[in-house]
């Protein structure tokens, strides 16, 4: 097939008008018409997981970031940007990233997260999107949970669900979980949405820690579960959606390089 076949498919299961206005989902680097005979899957374009598609002979990679975030008004070979553009070229390896459309699109990340920790009943945390079709989509969720457990013990559900390291979460331990506001990445923005929904926890990234003494100080709870972790389900998730759209005419191969960039250290004592 050609990229711009596979283009079509990818923007189906995640529809590029419904990516943020700042966001710069979509073709990164490649040509429409080149042939695309292996489909590598990643969370980020690194010099490490562009080899590990050479090395696989994959000539596709769909990412969630994109590699190019803002305009380049040049295209230095010596910069990081500018090193993947030329390594990936020189290769003929396309880079597609599918982002914010992919968090907000029906059965994207924010529900396939969802999903993993067993909410269901779902409606948009943030604001709703309508397309030219008239489907609604949008950034976040909220949900029933199906475990009425403390916050403490919720915690412990969540970190044992999704087989994290570790978690950080704050607000009364003692708090009844009914209901969850979900937000995959960082939800900083969201924040305020929650505070104003009905969720008792906001499940989310990269909270900072006026943000959590916002939330503390609102009354409600909230998990941070990394970035890293809230993301890169999107991996599988995005492969097993391509193989079923594509029906086997190309492989799809997950990345599996990757690594949370952070480590948690504890005292040595």
């Amino acid at each position: 097939m050609k990229l711009y076949e596979i283009i079509k498919i990818v923007d189906k299961i995640a529809p590029l008008e419904i990516s943020e206005e700042w966001d710069n989902s979509g073709l990164q680097v490649g040509n429409p018409d080149w042939y695309i005979s292996k489909i590598m899957v990643a969370l980020d374009i690194s010099e490490d997981v562009i080899n590990d598609a050479i090395s696989k002979k994959a000539d596709l990679i769909i990412t969630h970031h994109p590699m190019i975030f803002s305009p380049l008004k040049s295209i230095d070979f010596k910069s990081k940007t500018g090193s993947l553009v030329y390594k990936s070229a020189k290769s003929q390896i396309s880079i597609f990233s599918a982002h914010t459309n992919f968090d907000s699109a029906n059965g994207g990340l924010n529900d396939i997260l969802c999903d993993k920790i067993g909410l269901t009943n779902l409606t948009i945390l943030g604001k709703t999107i309508e397309t030219s079709d008239g489907d609604t989509f949008g950034l976040g969720r909220v949900g029933d949970t199906s475990k009425k457990l403390n916050l403490e013990d919720y915690a412990d559900y969540i970190i044992k669900i999704l087989k994290l390291k570790d978690l950080r979460y704050s607000g009364n331990k003692d708090t009844t979980i009914n209901k969850a506001a979900v937000c995959t990445g960082s939800g900083g923005s969201l924040i305020n949405k929650f505070i104003d929904s009905d969720a008792d926890v906001f499940i989310t990234g990269d909270i900072k820690y006026h943000e959590a003494k916002n939330i503390e100080e609102s009354g409600k709870c909230l998990i941070d579960i990394g970035h890293f972790a809230s993301e890169h389900i999107i991996i599988d998730a995005l492969k097993n959606k391509l193989d079923k759209e594509l029906d086997g005419n190309i492989e799809i191969i997950p990345c599996n390089i990757e690594q949370d960039p952070f480590i948690t250290m504890h005292s040595k004592k």
